[in-house]
């Protein structure tokens, strides 16, 4: 029986060589790419594209080095031709590539066929009538980051011409992934001042409601609603521990829950079913507790009537003299909504939330001490004026302070 493979063994197409106006149209395409600050897989398959057509590469693909396993993980072409999958691997080894390639230097096989090393690709190369590869590193940052890999049914394809080509469109990519970076870590910039600006206006919101509020219901509303219209998040709840044990937290107030949730409503902390969301964890550990990825499965409390797709939950614990009373709950639709900058922030404005219910439970307590002190003085009179005998009070100064009626 023939095997296969011979025929292909024997096949050797002479590629038409690229002529100087081919080079030309390629790097000009290829900066016209870069101009366009393309993601990189994105980068990659458009300068695929550019070679395949412009020179008539052949098998071009772009791995990303991956240092922490130690192969180079194929990223373009994403979607392999249908019988080329042994020919575009998904992983290739370092030890492939020699010691000059990880300082800049082009890696030209001219006969892979029988090439020591590459016994595991043989049998690739003679199916496709692979003769010749040249591995080509992308540099970024001055380290090699990718790797061009381009193959050839012809020994001579890669000239000097050919090879000073690709280490241009490797130079070339090297640039792109640079000011893409530099672009990325920009915009990263843009946004976390915004997230930060944001952050520190809802601050000064909830220091001005915690100054003016009136009571402490008032002050746990307001400070929810200024979260939902200040801070744009869809959701904001707090709860409060109720019993002498504090292992009951009830919902005293809430914005974006729904209409059929109810303040009042009660979860128990050693509830096994909640043992595992934000708001019990801070409550328990006195820490932000932060959800990023909200499961479909398991519906945090008390959030079974919410509508709003969200993707993180950031519970924040709320004290008074020391001891964790409850705590405020916001919720966002980006799972990266809370970095590190609004925990901080925010875990500030708990604090004043805190201070806050602290001041409203103070006056209060001060409220009713006057009160009964009112009553007890009415009652103490109302003792005096009913006896028999006379009765005089006197200041120090000689001024007649009380007397009833029987004196």
């Amino acid at each position: 029986m023939r095997n296969p493979d011979q025929n292909l063994n024997q096949v050797e197409v002479t590629p038409a060589i690229a002529s100087s106006e081919s080079f030309y149209a390629a790097l000009s395409d290829i900066g016209q790419l870069l101009v366009r600050s393309l993601d990189p897989p994105v980068l990659y398959e458009a300068v695929i594209a550019v070679l395949e057509r412009r020179i008539g590469a052949m098998l071009v693909m772009i791995g990303e080095v991956d240092r922490g396993s130690g192969w180079f993980q194929r990223v373009a072409p994403v979607c392999v031709p249908p019988g080329k999958e042994d020919i575009y691997p998904e992983r290739l080894p370092f030890s492939l590539a020699q010691l000059s390639f990880w300082q800049g230097t082009p890696q030209l096989e001219t006969d892979v066929r029988h090439k020591p090393g590459l016994e595991t690709f043989r049998r690739a190369y003679l199916r496709h009538g692979v003769v010749s590869t040249i591995a080509v590193p992308v540099m970024k940052f001055g380290e090699v980051r990718a790797g061009l890999v381009i193959r050839s049914s012809h020994v001579g394809f890669f000239s000097p011409e050919m090879i000073e080509l690709l280490q241009q469109a490797a130079a070339s990519i090297g640039l792109g992934l640079e000011a893409y970076e530099q672009r990325t870590l920009l915009l990263q910039s843009v946004r976390d001042e915004a997230r930060q600006r944001r952050a520190l206006r809802l601050l000064s919101e909830m220091v001005k409601v915690v100054t003016h509020s009136v009571d402490e219901q008032r002050l746990l509303a307001d400070a929810c609603r200024v979260v939902k219209r200040t801070g744009s998040y869809p959701l904001a709840w707090i709860g409060l521990l109720q019993d002498d044990a504090r292992q009951v937290l009830q919902l005293r107030a809430h914005e974006g829950l729904g209409g059929k949730t109810e303040a009042g409503a009660e979860l128990s902390l050693a509830d096994a079913s909640h043992v595992d969301d934000a708001a019990v964890a801070a409550v328990l550990t006195g820490r932000p507790g932060l959800t990023t990825c909200v499961s479909t499965d398991h519906v945090e409390w008390p959030l079974a009537g919410v509508t709003a797709d969200l993707r993180a939950l950031l519970a924040l614990p709320l004290s008074v003299n020391g001891d964790i009373v409850g705590v405020l709950v916001i919720g966002a639709i980006e799972a990266a909504a809370f970095a590190s900058v609004e925990v901080q922030v925010f875990s500030e404005m708990a604090v004043e939330l805190g201070l806050g219910i602290q001041m409203q439970r103070a006056q209060a307590a001060r409220l009713l001490a006057e009160q009964e002190l009112r009553f007890n003085l009415q009652h103490f009179q109302t003792v005096l004026s009913n006896q028999y005998a006379g009765i005089l009070v006197m200041s120090q100064d000689g001024q007649v302070k009380f007397a009833n009626e029987a004196f």
